[in-house]
C-alpha cells in the first residue's frame, strides 16, 4: 500500500482540519478514525460555537473580542501558565477562522438572524458540530484526503527522534455492529443485572450485619447496619440505587463485593471494543463477579486473535499528527488516576476518546502535560447514557432550587453561582457527594428558570412523596427544605426533580509541545516528525477550567498549524 506523506490520528475538528491543510500544501495524507462513519468526530460533534478573536466588527458576532480581553478571560479561569508561544499562535489562527471554515463549506450563524444567544466572543456553527464536520469532511474527500473509519491505532514506534512505524487494527463492518450491539446489550443487561445484584447484595449484606450486630450488639457492626439499611433503600431508576448502593452497602457491612453493574448500565460494553457480536455482555460476567473478587478481563478466542492478526496494517508516514483527544471515555484509565469516585462519571461525548495512543507514548518517554487526576466535569442528569449524550443531558438552573444528596443532605448555597462557571463547579461537587449522585429540588418558579431539557422532571404535589420517589429520607428532606424556606424563599409544591451526577468532558492531561507543535521527548526534545493538535495538547494551553467555546477553538487553530507543519517537515524534511 502506499505511504502517505502525512498521516491524521483521529476524527475530530482537529484532525479533519489538519487533513485538509495538508493536503491542500500538496501532501498526501490519510486520516484513522476510530469511529465508524456514522459516529464520526469526536467531541466536535457535540460543539456548537468557538470562540475567536477579532479586534472588529463581524457578521457572526456582536462586537469585537480583543486580544487583550481574551487573554484576560483566559488567565481568570485557567491561570497565567500557557507557553507564550503557543498562545500567541493560538490567538493568530483564530481570527480568521470564520473565513477558513466558511471556503471549507462551513455554514455559519449570522447575528442578524436572531437564532442562537447574540455572542461578542463566539461565533455559531449553523446546524451545530455534525452539520460542520459534513461539511469539513466532504471537502476532505473532494481535496484527495485518504479516510480510514474504524481504525484503532494502538501504538507508535519511536526511534533516533522521529516515529518509524504506526500499527492500526481495522474492524470490519460486521465487528462494528457486534460492538454498537453489544454496547446497548450491555446497557440494558446492565441496568437489569444491576438492579438484581444490587438487591441480592444489598440483601445478603444486610443480614450478615443484622447477624453480627445481635452477637454483638455494641460493636461497628450495628452502625454497618444502618448505613446499610440507607444504601439499599437509596435507589432510583436502577442505574442510580441498587448495584452502587449495594456495593457500599457490601463494602460497609464487611462483605467483599465489586458489584459495578448498573453504574451506568453498560460496565464499560463496547468502550474498549471488547464486546464482539454473539458474546456475553460484560455486565454478565460483572453481576458473577460480585461474590468473586475483581472483574478480569476475558481472554480472545485464538480465531479472534487470528482474525486481529490479519486486520493489523502497519504504515510508515512522513510525518504524523495527534489528533485523538483525550482519555475521557476510558473507564479503567479514569479510575486508575481518580479514584473510585471515577465510576459514577458519565462520559458526555464520544465513546472513542480512550488512552491508548497517549500510553504508547508517554511508555516511549513522550513528555507529559498536565494532570491525569483532573477532568472538566459538569453537572448532567443522571439518566443520560453512559455515553454520548452532548449538552442536552446538562442541567444548568441550581440557583432556582436547592441541591440535595441522596440522604437528603444540603452542602451549598445554591444562589452564590449564576454565572456560566456554575456548571464546572457543580460537576467537581458532585463527583464528591455520597455515590457521585444529587439531586436539584425546584418548585414551579423555579421551573420556569430551567432550560428545556431531554427529560422530564420528576414530580410530585407534595416533598415526602418527591423523596419516596428519588429514594432519599422523606424526614431528612422535609427538615432541609423548612431550614431553607425560612432563610431564603419559600419552595412551593407542588416539586420537581432532576436527578444528577458529574458528566465528563475532557481530561487535562496529554503531551507536551513545542512552538511549531512537534511531540516532545522527555531527553531528546521536539520529535521532528511528529505533531499534535486538539484535546491531546490541549493541557498545554488549559490546565483548568474553561471558557464557551475554547475547545473548538483550540481544534481548528492548532489542527491547521499541525497541518502545515506536518505537510512541510514531510515534503521539505523541515
Amino acid at each position: 500500500m502506499p505511504q502517505p506523506d502525512v498521516l491524521v490520528v483521529g476524527g475530530g475538528a482537529a484532525a479533519i482540519c489538519a487533513a485538509i491543510t495538508a493536503r491542500r500544501a500538496g501532501a498526501s495524507v490519510l486520516l484513522l478514525e476510530r469511529a465508524p462513519a456514522g459516529e464520526r468526530g469526536g467531541n466536535s460533534r457535540h460543539s456548537r460555537n468557538f470562540r475567536y478573536v477579532h479586534e472588529g466588527p463581524s457578521p457572526f458576532s456582536a462586537g469585537p473580542y480583543p486580544e487583550t480581553e481574551f487573554r484576560s478571560d483566559l488567565a481568570r479561569v485557567t491561570g497565567s501558565d500557557q507557553d507564550p508561544a503557543l498562545l500567541r499562535l493560538l490567538i493568530e489562527r483564530s481570527a480568521d477562522l470564520p473565513d477558513w471554515l466558511l471556503g471549507a463549506g462551513v455554514q455559519l450563524q449570522p447575528v442578524a438572524g436572531g437564532g442562537l444567544p447574540r455572542s461578542r466572543k463566539t461565533a455559531f456553527l449553523l446546524g451545530g458540530g455534525k452539520t460542520m464536520l459534513n461539511a469539513l469532511y466532504a471537502t476532505a474527500a473532494r481535496l484527495g484526503v485518504d479516510i480510514c473509519y474504524s481504525a484503532n491505532v494502538e501504538s507508535l514506534f519511536l526511534d533516533s527522534g522521529s516515529v518509524q512505524a504506526v500499527h492500526y487494527h481495522l474492524q470490519k463492518p460486521n465487528q462494528v455492529a457486534g460492538q454498537v450491539a453489544g454496547q446497548v446489550a450491555g446497557q440494558v443487561a446492565g441496568q437489569v443485572a444491576g438492579q438484581v445484584a444490587g438487591q441480592v447484595a444489598g440483601q445478603v449484606a444486610g443480614q450478615v450485619a443484622r447477624q453480627e450486630a445481635k452477637q454483638h450488639p455494641n460493636s461497628r457492626f450495628k452502625s454497618q447496619l444502618e448505613q446499610a439499611q440507607r444504601f439499599h433503600q437509596s435507589s432510583l431508576i436502577g442505574e442510580q440505587g441498587g448495584p452502587r448502593a449495594a456495593e457500599q452497602a457490601a463494602a460497609q457491612a464487611g462483605v467483599k463485593g465489586t458489584v459495578q453493574a448498573g453504574t451506568q448500565g453498560t460496565m464499560q460494553a463496547g468502550t474498549q471494543g471488547t464486546v464482539q457480536a454473539g458474546t456475553q455482555s460484560p455486565a454478565h460476567w460483572a453481576a458473577l463477579s460480585s461474590w468473586q473478587g475483581d472483574l478480569r478481563p476475558l481472554e480472545g478466542s485464538g480465531s479472534q486473535e487470528r482474525q486481529r492478526n490479519e486486520n493489523l496494517q502497519i504504515v510508515h508516514p512522513g510525518a504524523t499528527i495527534l489528533c485523538s483527544g483525550g482519555a475521557q471515555a476510558d473507564r479503567v484509565w479514569l479510575r486508575t488516576h481518580c479514584g473510585a469516585c471515577a465510576d459514577g462519571f458519565i462520559n458526555r461525548g464520544t465513546p472513542y476518546a480512550t488512552s491508548i495512543v497517549l500510553c504508547s507514548l508517554l511508555g516511549q518517554g513522550v513528555a507529559a502535560v498536565g494532570d491525569p487526576a483532573t477532568a472538566y466535569l459538569v453537572a448532567v442528569d443522571a439518566r443520560s447514557p453512559a455515553d454520548d449524550g452532548g449538552i442536552v443531558t446538562r442541567v444548568r438552573s441550581m440557583h432556582a432550587g436547592i441541591v440535595v444528596d441522596r440522604y437528603g443532605e444540603r452542602y451549598y448555597d445554591e444562589r452564590a453561582d449564576t454565572a456560566s462557571t456554575r456548571y464546572s463547579a457543580w460537576g467537581q461537587r458532585l463527583a464528591n457527594f455520597p455515590g457521585q449522585i444529587g439531586y436539584l429540588i425546584l418548585d414551579r418558579q423555579g421551573l420556569q428558570v430551567e432550560a428545556p431539557s431531554f427529560y422530564p422532571p420528576i414530580s410530585a404535589p407534595r416533598i415526602g412523596d418527591l423523596a419516596q420517589q428519588l429514594g432519599i429520607p422523606a424526614a431528612a428532606l422535609e427538615q432541609t427544605l423548612d431550614t431553607y424556606n425560612a432563610a431564603v424563599r419559600p419552595l412551593e409544591p407542588p416539586f420537581f426533580a432532576y436527578p444528577m451526577r458529574p458528566g465528563i468532558t475532557f481530561t487535562y492531561h496529554g503531551v507536551a509541545v513545542d512552538a511549531s507543535l512537534r511531540v516532545c521527548h522527555q531527553e531528546h526534545g521536539p520529535i521532528d516528525n511528529l505533531f499534535a493538535a486538539g484535546m491531546l495538547m490541549a493541557p498545554n494551553l488549559l490546565s483548568r477550567g474553561y471558557l464557551s467555546g475554547l475547545a473548538l477553538m483550540i481544534g481548528l487553530a492548532t489542527g491547521r498549524a499541525a497541518g502545515e507543519g506536518a505537510a512541510r517537515s514531510a515534503i521539505c524534511g523541515i
